[in-house]
């Protein structure tokens, strides 16, 4: 009889699949157009003591889509609720990087929330960092290493399923070290003690927390594009654009080069910032090469 499990970690040709808090299965595909993500709910059997089949993926309520390498959706995690973007002084914060993960976040009905790291190797935050909180995102400073400011951090995790995201080298991996405390080595005791994901390297796994929140790391989204299937979409990853756009005198304005645009004259006037105007043009001209590159 199959059962109900949640996938926790998955590798190239298996997922570690979670019947219980204290027991994981090392399952394999029943077919090869499964896909299994961390964070699905799976239908899956049992056929051996620590080994199963997965036979059926649940429907998903949430997806955190990627472009692939050949310009198609990929998912990367799935049944989440909040993403975590991470960015500190060094390296330099890659804006429009940050733009993409808040665009994903708005097309997938996510929160999201920005947190400034290393916050004990600098006197000064760049004031970009605070134009997201005007733009109604929590925004968090921290350091990893001194530990200030991760209470407040911490909360508002509870009750999440969260993705941490950020640059390499930003310190995603120390604050994911911080949070899990003692939990990190309690994982790598359960799977050495059932010779679970030995000889496998994981692409995302889904770590608990003491306050009840769940925290996937996924390294699959440093260099990240979201997908999305309509161009004109794109303005739906801008909140503050998507509000104006009612404006425009045409309905599929593209916020480009079109007569009477309500975004472009508020890039004249400042109620947008050239920066984010900047990153919807770029995740546009993306969009369309990736038409020419798959024509």
């Amino acid at each position: 009889m199959s059962e109900i499990g949640l996938v926790i970690a998955r590798y190239k040709r298996h997922a570690l699949v979670e019947s219980t808090p204290d027991k994981r299965h090392l399952c394999q595909f029943q077919s090869r157009t499964l896909n299994p993500v961390v964070g699905d709910q799976v239908s899956w059997l049992k056929d051996g003591k620590d080994t199963g089949t997965i036979r059926l993926i649940n429907t998903r309520s949430t997806e955190l889509r990627r472009i692939n390498s050949k310009g198609r959706p990929e998912t990367v995690a799935a049944n989440l609720t909040q993403l975590v973007i991470v960015i500190a002084e060094t390296p330099a914060p890659d804006w429009f990087l940050l733009d993409r993960y808040l665009a994903a976040a708005e097309l997938e009905h996510l929160r999201a929330t920005i947190i400034f790291n290393k916050l004990d190797l600098t006197e000064t935050i760049p004031p970009t960092f605070y134009t997201y909180e005007k733009l109604g995102y929590p925004v968090s400073a921290v350091s990893a290493h001194k530990g200030t400011g991760l209470s407040a951090f911490s909360e508002s995790m509870i009750g999440e399923r969260n993705v941490v995201i950020g640059q390499s080298g930003v310190g995603k991996s120390s604050l994911i070290n911080v949070l899990m405390g003692d939990n990190i080595q309690k994982v790598g005791q359960l799977s050495d003690k059932s010779n679970l994901g030995r000889h496998t390297t994981t692409t995302a796994t889904l770590h608990r927390l003491s306050n009840g929140s769940e925290l996937i790391d996924s390294p699959g989204v440093r260099d990240y594009a979201p997908y999305i299937g309509d161009i004109q979409k794109i303005q739906q990853g801008f909140r503050e654009l998507l509000a104006l756009s009612q404006n425009c005198r045409f309905s599929d304005c593209n916020h480009l080069a079109e007569p009477d645009c309500a975004i472009k004259a508020a890039l004249v006037d400042g109620r947008i910032t050239s920066k984010r105007y900047k990153s919807y043009k770029q995740l546009f001209e993306l969009k369309e090469s990736l038409k020419t590159y798959r024509s």
